[in-house]
């Protein structure tokens, strides 16, 4: 049969992995605020839209609610890699205040000014002789990806790494063509792309393009690491596929049917076949970017049902940093 299953095309044994996570989540009970609560998983009723000023019925705010959260923090193995990050952090001069829950537009929007202030410009419109002094020309990290990679951008540049980060803007694995890649390295000087494009492919059906069965995430996420094109614009070029991001379920998840199917089980088998095409194409310049351990635990953790929150945010950056920067 030509049919996909799960079984055929992302089963695996996740626990016998050599090398373990750099840290974890631990939950400080000590706080009477955050009290004991009961680790139950946070999903958004039918019919709970919340708007200004509304106090949301019960049925509404106790699933809702994200106050268990607060209690959790990262605690990192050890220190030493820290220490090694420290000499790729560059203060450049400016403070960007990113406190509170700001999400969508407006992040997006800090991002972009940022990126003009210290690069000269944003995606592939940027003026090099506008570049903030101080920003060297050394080779680039470019995030590929929309929201949820502009997200990342924005915690780099909270933990004063953002310099070596580009966001490249790209919603599907057809974005990705030889001609993305020969731009974003001739204009941005990027010779190492983080590719996280799998938010829209899951997502609703938009313009007929989504939601991607997994043979057709397969197929073209297959096309776009065995394209040797990309490989010869530098002898440099590298290529990781990050783990797409887990997202709580919300309205528009949890409905029957749904009309968006970015559900755990299928952000799940994505990432599984990510990690088989890394294994299967078998290229010393493409690698899988596992972040899941830093952002499954608290995946249902996002105030607006969508992007991970900034405390989330800043220790996977921190970690990509790292893995990229120092390993």
């Amino acid at each position: 049969s030509s049919a996909l299953t799960i079984e055929e095309e992302v089963s695996r044994v996740t626990d016998d992995k050599e090398q373990l996570p750099e840290g974890r989540w631990r939950m400080e009970d000590k706080s009477a605020d955050y009290g004991y609560m009961p680790l139950r998983t946070r999903y958004q009723p039918q019919g709970c839209w919340p708007s200004a000023n509304e106090v949301l019925p019960v049925r509404c705010a106790v699933p809702m609610n994200e106050t268990r959260f607060k209690a959790f923090n990262f605690v990192w193995r050890n220190d030493t890699w820290w220490e090694k990050l420290k000499q790729y952090q560059l203060d450049l001069g400016f403070n960007l205040e990113f406190g509170g829950l700001a999400v969508g537009r407006t992040t997006e929007n800090r991002v972009n000014e940022v990126e003009m202030r210290a690069h000269g410009g944003t995606g592939l419109d940027v003026d090099s002789s506008k570049r903030m002094k101080g920003i060297s020309d050394e080779s680039k990290i470019c995030l590929v990806g929309y929201s949820h990679s502009y997200h990342l951008i924005y915690a780099l540049w909270a933990n004063k790494l953002g310099h070596r980060f580009i966001w490249a803007r790209a919603r599907y694995p057809s974005d990705l063509s030889t001609e993305f890649f020969e731009q974003y390295y001739h204009i941005r000087n990027c010779t190492t792309f983080v590719i996280g494009v799998g938010q829209w492919s899951a997502a609703a059906v938009n313009g007929g393009r989504g939601p991607y069965s997994l043979m057709q995430w397969r197929d073209e996420m297959t096309s776009v690491v065995t394209n040797e094109d990309i490989f010869k614009i530098d002898g440099e070029i590298k290529l990781f596929l990050r783990s797409i991001h887990h997202n709580p379920i919300g309205i528009t998840i949890g409905k029957c049917q749904p009309s968006n199917w970015r559900s755990p089980p299928v952000i799940d088998s994505y990432n599984m076949i990510l990690e088989k095409i890394v294994s299967n194409v078998n290229n010393s310049r493409l690698d899988y970017l596992d972040t899941t351990f830093i952002t499954k635990p608290l995946w249902d953790s996002s105030h607006d049902w969508n992007h991970l929150p900034h405390k989330v945010s800043s220790v996977e950056a921190l970690f990509i940093a790292y893995v990229l920067l120092v390993i």
